[in-house]
């Protein structure tokens, strides 16, 4: 963590640089369920995150 409030740039930074996969539905789902959170939305990245950082 940063110590601080991540900028709009430096989320979409991270985003960018993200190694991503694409699982069936049903492992996808099951992973959710044992993590007990939703991935963040790469579209809605910036918006989620504020949601996300202010739990």
């Amino acid at each position: 963590m940063a110590g601080r409030q991540l900028t709009k740039v430096e989320v979409e930074e991270i985003r960018d640089k993200a190694t991503v996969i694409n699982l069936p539905t049903e492992i996808a789902q099951a992973i959710v369920k044992e993590r007990g959170y939703e991935d963040i939305d790469p579209d809605n990245v910036w918006e989620e995150w504020l949601i996300y950082s202010q739990q």
